[in-house]
């Protein structure tokens, strides 16, 4: 295997392990087994696990644009939306790892610029999800609720369509019964 194929795929393997297991999962001897190379290979690529972890995050700020990219063809959220998601499932899970370990130091701050794309990138069909037109601002606040909630409920096991939908619902009934107290 030429050598940037497998720094590659040593990075595909760790991205992977992040998004299903967080940092946790990453580890060199464990990479090695499943890639079946020799771990000295990891630290020929990569020098230690720092460098590694920022190469997770530019890996996974690739895999963001084209999540954004597919995302900004939507024209509606359920189902257009929630199929995105689903589609980039991997991409999606390594973001909720990086913001349920931002007190780590690789992974601080990684998520909020992507946070910020996603709400400029869906702020007009989520501000028709859930009625609020006339209030973009406040539709975002909420956008960033529902975001907050799929980070407390969300893992590889359950992520999928059927559940995504029911959370959104859950969460565009609570928009609508709020609004309406108000």
């Amino acid at each position: 295997m030429p050598g940037s194929a497998t720094k590659k795929k040593w990075i595909e393997i760790g991205y992977d392990l992040f998004a299903n297991e967080g940092p946790e999962g990453v580890q060199v001897e464990r990479m090695s087994r499943i890639l079946k190379l020799n771990k000295s290979g990891f630290y020929h690529h990569f020098g230690d696990m720092e460098v590694f972890a920022a190469e997770l995050v530019a890996h996974h700020n690739d895999m963001a644009e084209k999540y954004l990219s597919d995302a900004a063809a939507c024209k509606v959220i359920d189902p257009e939306y929630l199929m995105v998601m689903v589609k980039y499932k991997l991409a999606v899970l390594a973001h909720v790892q990086l913001v349920r370990n931002k007190n780590k130091l690789y992974y601080y701050g990684a998520h909020k610029e992507i946070d910020e794309k996603i709400g400029e990138t869906i702020l007009t069909i989520w501000s028709e999800y859930v009625s609020m037109q006339h209030d973009p601002n406040t539709a975002l606040k909420y956008h960033g609720v529902v975001r907050d909630m799929l980070l407390t409920r969300i893992s590889p096991e359950n992520f999928n369509y059927n559940n995504l939908h029911q959370w959104i619902d859950e969460v565009k009934e609570i928009v609508s019964k709020d609004t309406v107290s108000k």
